[in-house]
């Protein structure tokens, strides 16, 4: 799936990648979103690399000790000290002028490195608050095209239908994840699968 990051501003966040990823789902769910700056971490983000903020002063650092705190390194991206949470966003700021330079975000291999989408009942992608610094990166950078993990489709989008089919064919779209050039907006199924098109892979982050 690949979407234009700027065309993006609405999210959603109650739907995670272990039990809604690919999924159709029914309701009003997508008509409760809210601007992705909501997000605390996408705020300090932006602060940082639209505005030029220092991430101390962001209260980024701050967040991540207190994901440490509540939820463990296991379940706060491998950090445990601040100086891992510094370290972190030392890569992250190398990712950030890599993409600048190319005008791309670098592939990934693993489906929870990659940004994740959902589509509301218009097929238009809402941010689902997984991979919220790669997905800042590209929304501050205006990258054309990302490629993005399927998170919830809503029934009556015009990507359900085919969903439904996929899955009960046994279709692995997840393979077919691949940057695929610019895009039409709304164009959020790729028929290509031209993976690794730069050959680079990215920072860990």
């Amino acid at each position: 799936m690949v979407f234009s990051p700027g065309d993006v501003t609405r999210s959603y966040g109650p739907f995670a990648p272990a039990t809604h990823h690919g999924t159709v789902v029914a309701g009003d769910w997508d008509l409760q979103h809210h601007h992705f700056s909501t997000n605390p971490l996408a705020r300090a983000a932006l602060q940082h690399w639209r505005d030029g903020v220092d991430w101390e002063d962001t209260g980024a650092v701050e967040l991540q000790l207190g994901r440490i705190r509540q939820y463990g390194p296991a379940l706060a991206d491998g950090m445990a000290t601040r100086d891992d949470v510094m370290r972190r966003y030392e890569r992250l700021d190398q990712l950030f002028e890599l993409v600048r330079q190319t005008g791309e975000l670098p592939p990934h291999t693993r489906p929870r490195d990659l940004i994740y989408l959902h589509l509301d009942r218009d097929g238009e992608p809402v941010f689902g608050h997984r991979g919220v610094h790669r997905f800042v990166i590209t929304h501050v950078l205006r990258v054309p095209s990302v490629t993005a993990q399927l998170g919830a489709v809503h029934a009556a989008a015009p990507q359900a239908l085919w969903l439904r089919v996929a899955v009960r064919t046994g279709f692995n779209f997840q393979d077919r994840l691949a940057s695929a050039g610019p895009v039409r907006r709304r164009s959020v199924f790729s028929p290509r699968a031209d993976r690794g098109a730069t050959g680079r892979r990215a920072p860990a982050a």
